[in-house]
């Protein structure tokens, strides 16, 4: 078998956890983790580089610039209800779903707004 990344890591988890406090079964699911992980990062590495992207790009690490839209005339315009601007209730849906997935995802999120 192929396991490149099991060959890296069995010396360094053999050193951090005796043989007696760790069961067998134990050790082979850290080892297979460990695969498992270094597996799914070349993969990403591999399909970014054939994909032309200059960098791998996570969740938190975009910001959005939005329509000039200010926390003021954002409250206002919800207040309106159905007869403020169609806009800025679709951003308000877009931001509640940001809000939903990076609550799924256990990801922070940051709204940068004007006064």
């Amino acid at each position: 078998m192929n396991l490149p990344f099991v060959a890296q890591t069995i010396g360094t988890l053999e050193q951090q956890v005796p043989h007696d406090q760790m069961a067998y079964s134990g050790f082979l699911e850290a080892l297979l983790k460990e695969e498992a992980a270094g597996s799914t990062a070349r993969k990403q590495s591999t399909m970014t580089r054939l994909a032309g992207f200059p960098a791998v790009k996570t969740l938190d690490e975009f910001t959005f610039a939005a329509n000039s839209f200010s926390v003021s005339d954002f409250e206002n315009q919800m207040r309106l209800g159905s007869r403020g601007r169609s806009e800025s209730r679709q951003a308000y849906q877009l931001i509640q779903g940001w809000v939903a997935a990076a609550a799924n995802l256990d990801v922070e999120i940051r709204f940068f707004v004007s006064q």
